[in-house]
């Protein structure tokens, strides 16, 4: 998961300092990302899923657009803005639609849609084309 921290100012203008990244994975998968970092991205989704399933947290829009790189390829999960605590969740359908979980759109879910998104996220990493 990407780290931040804050930078200075108030709402609107609220600055975020983070880390340097490179790309995203849909673009890194584009340009020929070797087997193994995809493969070491893929672990560090599942280590963010992780962190944040801990935390009580849904991320909701796993996707590679929402994995960024740093110099070094390794991932983080980026776009918090759907992230919810899995108690809170109202029901709302939020996220990229072919990335949902079917479970998503009768508004009953839990941290297993981000379950489901990994894997076809998972799928473009094995495909090594999107």
């Amino acid at each position: 998961v990407i780290d931040y921290m804050y930078g200075g100012g108030t709402s609107p203008a609220v600055l975020l300092v983070m880390d340097r990244l490179q790309r995203d994975l849909h673009t890194a998968i584009r340009q020929g990302l070797d087997w193994i970092s995809r493969l070491q991205v893929a672990i560090d989704v599942v280590e963010g899923l992780r962190y944040l399933h801990s935390q009580g947290l849904v991320h909701r829009d796993v996707k590679l657009k929402n994995v960024l790189l740093d110099k070094d390829n390794r991932g983080k999960i980026t776009d918090l803005g759907f992230c919810k605590p899995e108690v809170m969740m109202s029901g709302s359908i939020v996220g990229t639609p072919i990335h949902m979980a079917p479970e998503l759109f009768t508004g009953h879910y839990d941290n297993s849609v981000d379950v489901y998104a990994f894997g076809i996220l998972f799928w473009y990493v094995c495909a090594g084309h999107v």
